[in-house]
């Protein structure tokens, strides 16, 4: 249970340690969650989880930000203020009832107004360096998700002598940079292919809104 709950909140610290905007872009209408499904009116997104997937509750999400920010703390040895998370907006996450693969959707200001997607990997890939857990990377690449153009990033990193994959798909909309983060393993890679796919419009007939 330990190297689960670790393993769930690497995404977070990689947003933790980006550097925020002052100015905040203007906000998005978040989206809702239930039982069965998360939709985007914003994000013209629906998510509806395989079988064997579950959504987590609003709450659930806010006790993964706490802890986040707690390991973070600990870790770099700076006390975090209440605006940490200023302009990160985590909009759902689901995980397998074994844990991989799980799923969390992050919207978030963009520090610089005119960063690119690719940029952004660069600076991710800096910080999730300085963690010091030894991820590699690989090149970036294209993929349509939901009807919409993401840049894709795939990391792997070891913990506890567990092996995590991780897919970083992030598209720029509105001036904020949205990502679908998906964590597996390499004998969960049908399910995680699964549950990307469970990502689709949420309206057929709206025009998905071009990537900056």
């Amino acid at each position: 249970m330990r190297r689960r709950r670790k393993q769930k909140l690497i995404p977070l610290l990689m947003r933790l340690l980006m550097p925020q905007k002052t100015q905040l872009t203007p906000p998005t209408k978040k989206g809702t969650i239930t039982e069965t499904d998360y939709q985007s009116e914003w994000l013209n997104l629906k998510f509806t989880p395989p079988e064997t997937v579950v959504m987590n509750t609003e709450e659930e999400l806010e006790s993964v930000m706490r802890q986040g920010q707690s390991t973070l703390e600990e870790s770099s040895g700076m006390e975090l203020g209440e605006d940490a998370l200023s302009g990160t907006v985590y909009e759902m996450m689901a995980s397998s009832v074994s844990g991989f693969p799980n799923v969390s959707l992050v919207v978030e200001d963009a520090s610089l107004e005119n960063m690119t997607v690719d940029q952004y990997f660069l600076a991710a890939q800096q910080m999730l360096d300085a963690t010091q857990m030894g991820y590699t990377y690989s090149e970036v690449t294209d993929a349509q998700i939901g009807g919409q153009d993401f840049r894709v990033m795939e990391t792997s990193v070891t913990i506890n002598d567990y092996e995590v994959l991780q897919k970083y798909c992030t598209r720029k909309q509105g001036g904020k940079f949205v990502s679908i983060i998906l964590s597996y393993t390499a004998d969960t890679q049908t399910e995680a292919d699964e549950v990307l796919a469970a990502f689709t419009p949420l309206n057929a007939d709206t025009e998905a809104a071009p990537a900056e």
